[in-house]
């Protein structure tokens, strides 16, 4: 009697068992289903097609930059060198700002999108010489910075990737100066104008889903530049750091 129900048993639990052993390993109910699934190799990263990237670029790093001046074929130029923590404050080069980006991915790896931010600077600079004491206002300097691009992002893994970006960054504003004429202060408006063409490649490093750091290498390439009726030009390199969120 044992043998008979031992018999019986045991070809009814391997029915049982075949359609989640079939589910398990991608068997469909059809004889041309029957082949194995494998894993899937999708990575979650940045790069994905469809895919929203905002956040902050250049908020600090270690900033070169050059500026020129030419004017009656005269050619004056200023080097500075540069660390900020926020990114690199009264530097003579206007388009080496922190700015607000935004990217989309037409597709997976190629995105297109760009940054963009306000700057404005005022002050006063006092110097004491003994017991007498003077001070000026410093220029005044605002405008916009419109940097737009496109970019493609290689994935390493889930948390590494690599994303080189190319396009323009432009600058436009104004510069107020104030002096001091037969004891009255007297203002003028010049504008400044800036392209320059921006390269970069940042590694991207996404510590967890949905949230990367940027860090990488810049280079900003003079295309024309005018400070008032002056012709200048800028130049800038460096290491800059950044943090996105991506959707």
């Amino acid at each position: 009697m044992n043998k008979l129900l031992a018999s019986l048993v045991a070809p009814a639990a391997l029915l049982l068992a075949a359609p989640a052993f079939a589910q398990q390993y991608g068997y469909g109910a059809s004889t041309s289903q029957y082949q194995y699934a494998p894993p899937s190799s999708h990575v979650d990263n940045i790069g994905e097609e469809y895919q929203f990237v905002f956040g902050v670029d250049r908020v600090f790093g270690a900033y070169f930059d050059r500026t020129s001046t030419s004017q009656n074929q005269a050619e004056t130029s200023t080097s500075e060198t540069r660390v900020g923590l926020v990114g690199s404050p009264g530097s003579n080069v206007f388009t080496n700002q922190p700015r607000l980006a935004l990217d989309y991915f037409v597709m997976e790896g190629l995105s297109v999108g760009g940054s963009l931010t306000y700057a404005y600077s005022t002050g006063k600079q006092t110097t004491k010489v003994g017991s007498t004491e003077t001070s000026k206002d410093l220029n005044d300097v605002s405008g916009a910075l419109l940097a737009p691009r496109v970019g493609y992002a290689l994935q390493f893994d889930e948390t590494f990737a690599i994303w080189p970006r190319g396009g323009l960054s432009m600058f436009f504003g104004t510069t107020t100066t104030s002096d001091v004429i037969e004891g009255e202060v007297q203002r003028s408006d010049s504008s400044v104008s800036f392209v320059d063409l921006s390269l970069e490649a940042p590694l991207t490093i996404s510590p967890s889903d949905n949230v990367a750091f940027l860090v990488g290498p810049y280079l900003d390439l003079p295309l024309t530049g005018k400070l008032g009726d002056v012709d200048a030009k800028s130049w800038g390199f460096g290491l800059t750091a950044g943090f996105v969120g991506y959707y």
